[in-house]
């Protein structure tokens, strides 16, 4: 019984390799060399590349004229792609290949009785993995930010998962993902960052992805501004307080002449101003005292945005207004006494007084 394996491997002798012997001997009867050239010249290519094929014959008579047939050999099965006359060489294009175009290629040139070969060339085709960044463009980022590295395999193949690399070595992550998520990066999070893709049918790995440098910037790196940071200040003066029913907050950004807006926050939601000032008025009622304010800074430049000023509560400064009047007024009623007490005038009449009682 005749298995179909031994099938494929008489088929591949008669179709290919038998042929290839015959035309190699005649190849050396003839005196004429086929050479076959490839450009990219290495084997080794990538999704999506184009891979340039010439054929050309040497050593021949500047009058015969040449019919050149490109053939493609995959596995076992032998194609021929095109037949076409040429003056002295013949081109043959892969315009954006895919891995189905993984193969030996070849030439065969044919003038009347004779023919001739060329040496095969093989064209291997990876999957193309390219790594991206979210936020795109650029690679310097500010601690506390989100980044998220994607690793995009284009393949027609499925079954992949991903293995992630820093600086060379190997992230233990959940290779099932093709996103990989910091949801709010350190420096220790900055390096170069690659990926590239095993697949779980058929044992094999695709070519590393392109590298994506990340850059943390903090207090401790050198020459590297660190995030700018908001100021929230009251503009109201505390003896205005009472005679309005209103605060007014202001929110700078400490050290930077840049042009900024402002975000203002209560109770960590976002308030949607319009336009969104540096000032925010607070009305008495609603319980607008009561709640914590907070503000950042944001541009379209970088750094995009500030960091966050510290909470303010305007209850606190009413608070501290009625005590620090308290005060005052005891103070003033202090001093009135201690005047009365001081004065020699106020004892002269209390002495005079008291003879005129007696």
């Amino acid at each position: 019984m005749v298995t179909k394996n031994a099938m494929d491997n008489w088929k591949f002798f008669y179709t290919v390799l038998l042929p290839t012997l015959i035309s190699f001997t005649q190849n050396a009867a003839s005196g004429v060399r086929v050479v076959l050239t490839a450009d990219p010249p290495w084997s080794r290519v990538s999704a999506e590349e184009t891979v340039h094929l010439t054929c050309e014959v040497k050593d021949s008579e500047p009058s015969v004229r040449w019919e050149y047939s490109w053939k493609k050999l995959r596995g076992t099965e032998g194609t021929t792609l095109s037949s076409s006359p040429g003056e002295g060489s013949s081109a043959y294009t892969l315009s954006h290949v895919r891995e189905d175009d993984s193969a030996q290629y070849w030439c065969e040139a044919k003038a009347g009785n004779h023919s001739a070969v060329s040496a095969t060339r093989a064209v291997i085709v990876h999957a193309l993995v390219v790594l991206t960044m979210e936020p795109g463009g650029r690679r310097t980022f500010y601690t506390t930010e989100q980044v998220t590295l994607s690793c995009g395999i284009r393949s027609n193949r499925t079954g992949w998962r991903y293995l992630w690399y820093k600086d060379g070595q190997e992230l233990p992550l959940d290779k099932a993902t093709d996103t990989y998520t910091i949801q709010s990066v350190v420096q220790s999070d900055s390096g170069t960052y690659i990926c590239r893709g095993k697949n779980k049918i058929k044992p094999m790995y695709t070519a590393s992805s392109n590298s994506v440098i990340l850059m943390v910037s903090g207090p401790q790196l050198s020459g590297v501004l660190t995030r700018p940071q908001a100021v929230l200040t009251l503009e109201t003066a505390w003896i205005e307080i009472f005679r309005s029913d209103s605060l007014t907050l202001r929110c700078q950004v400490e050290g930077s002449s840049a042009e900024w807006n402002y975000t203002w926050y209560r109770d960590g939601r976002h308030l949607p101003l319009d336009p969104s000032g540096d000032r925010l008025t607070l009305t008495a009622g609603n319980d607008s005292y009561s709640s914590e304010y907070k503000c950042r800074g944001n541009r379209t430049g970088q750094p995009s945005y500030t960091e966050f000023s510290e909470g303010f509560r305007a209850h606190n400064i009413v608070s501290c207004t009625v005590e620090n009047l308290a005060r005052v007024a005891v103070g003033a009623a202090i001093l009135l006494f201690l005047s009365v007490i001081v004065n020699e005038g106020f004892w002269r009449r209390a002495r005079k007084m008291r003879r005129c009682c007696i």
